[in-house]
């Protein structure tokens, strides 16, 4: 949809229209669903009053109002209109064959953003592989397990310029880990009795004797007005603190005593992801272009994450649908507009948290031990989710070289190199050189030829 004309996958003009009603007449006679560039600028002056004064309708939005999705209730059925914003696109007329491509590709339907097709992917596989159903995590673990959880591991102490660095990445480091997890039902962990307990997550207290060249746990702090994850090396004592049985297994081995108070754990694990595993990795390692690659491996990674959402919805609504507590969505000037941000609890869909939490740990338990002899030999620069920039050493060789013929074959979980040259590591996750470029937003990548 370019302003208020309706293309075609063939570039034809299918419809013009006036107002919201229109639009969404449209959606449902065609039983088709709609890419834009964005809900916002002209489409939201002409169309965005309407859509969100109806009660069929539904306009998912960020917390501060950002419309992102809008989704028609059509009987028992829904229609979308997706945004380019959502997908990582650029609003042109190859736009459509493109995500047909991407469709295609898939094999799952229509499904309006990267995480829905992940989330429909697994169904498939469940339903190919019969996999029998799991137990979701009972609503106080769900929500012990997003406040506690700390995101994945960003440290970046060697910040300054380098003239050469070797840089290291783990491929596909989230499905690599996506295939052993908890199950069953959480039982409550009391006083740190966590016997017969296959791993638990629980609020610890964990004394530092020595100085470690690596912290093997995280730990919320605030600097300034900012909250950051630090991974404490100094010796000293740190409490409330929240690891999993695998996390507090690398604090023993690292020589430091953890006190065990309380939080939830399981008795089994299952292996049931791992032919959806299996199946993502080939989605991405099958792709007909790099364009479907991309998006192969965005649909893996936000599949995953799926299961980590959290229950709160943010929708547009007019004033006459508006509670006592939504707040007026305002300009970038500061002027109200007519709707209003309005929150809504999903009591009814069931999330996997626990799935997401344990294999985002794994991911963190894997960077540690890969890090810990680099950490010791004094080369490490930083940490940064699934890559590590340490000073070049003959040790390189024992792993695959980036974008060479091996790095086409390798399994997940591969550990990749390449030279980064002129480099400047400027912050956390920003850094420059002649070869790559970070910054959170923006990656800029140089394919070398070898």
């Amino acid at each position: 949809m370019e302003k208020n004309k309706v293309y075609g996958k063939e570039g034809e003009l299918k419809a013009t229209l006036e107002d919201a009603t229109d639009l969404v007449n449209f959606l449902r006679d065609s039983y088709g669903c709609l890419f834009i560039g964005s809900l916002t600028q002209s489409f939201a002056y002409q169309f965005l009053p309407g859509l969100v004064s109806m009660e069929s309708v539904k306009v998912l939005a960020s917390q501060k109002g950002k419309p992102l999705l809008v989704r028609v209730q059509c009987g028992h059925g829904s229609r979308w209109i997706s945004t380019c914003e959502v997908w990582g696109e650029t609003p042109e007329p190859e736009l459509i064959e493109r995500m047909w491509e991407i469709y295609e590709h898939a094999g799952c339907g229509f499904a309006p953003s990267p995480s829905s097709i992940g989330a429909k992917s697994m169904y498939k596989v469940w339903d190919i592989t019969h996999s029998r159903k799991h137990t979701a995590p009972s609503l106080a673990c769900e929500v012990f397990l997003h406040a506690n959880s700390t995101g994945s591991p960003v440290w970046y102490p060697g910040i300054g310029h380098y003239n050469t660095i070797q840089y290291m990445d783990m491929r596909a480091a989230f499905l690599k880990h996506y295939i052993i997890h908890p199950d069953g039902t959480a039982v409550r962990v009391i006083d740190g009795y966590v016997e017969g307990l296959a791993t638990y997550f629980v609020k610890c207290k964990v004394t530092v004797y020595n100085e470690l060249a690596l912290g093997p746990f995280p730990m919320k702090s605030k600097i300034g007005h900012k909250a950051k994850v630090v991974y404490p090396t100094l010796p000293g004592v740190y409490d409330d603190i929240y690891l999993w049985k695998e996390q507090v297994e690398d604090c023993e081995r690292a020589g430091c005593s953890v006190q065990v108070s309380h939080g939830f754990g399981w008795k089994s694990f299952t292996s049931d992801n791992l032919p959806w595993a299996r199946w993502a990795y080939a989605l991405r390692a099958t792709a007909p272009s790099k364009h479907v690659k991309e998006k192969s491996k965005g649909i893996g990674v936000s599949g995953i994450g799926h299961h980590g959402m959290k229950r709160e919805r943010n929708y547009l609504v007019d004033e006459s649908r508006s509670g006592p507590t939504d707040i007026p969505v305002l300009t970038e000037d500061g002027e109200a507009l007519s709707y209003y941000v309005h929150s809504e609890v999903d009591n009814h869909s069931a999330y996997m948290v626990h799935w997401q939490k344990y294999t985002e740990m794994k991911c963190k338990q894997a960077m540690y031990h890969f890090a810990l002899p680099y950490a010791i030999q004094g080369r490490l620069i930083s940490i940064d989710f699934d890559a590590i920039m340490v000073l070049e050493g003959d040790d390189k060789h024992q792993y695959i070289r980036k974008y060479s013929v091996e790095d086409a074959a390798c399994p997940p979980g591969s550990w990749l190199w390449q030279l980064l040259h002129n480099v400047e590591v400027i912050k956390d996750r920003t850094f420059s050189s002649d070869e790559m470029t970070r910054k959170p937003g923006v990656k800029k990548d140089v394919e070398p030829v070898y």
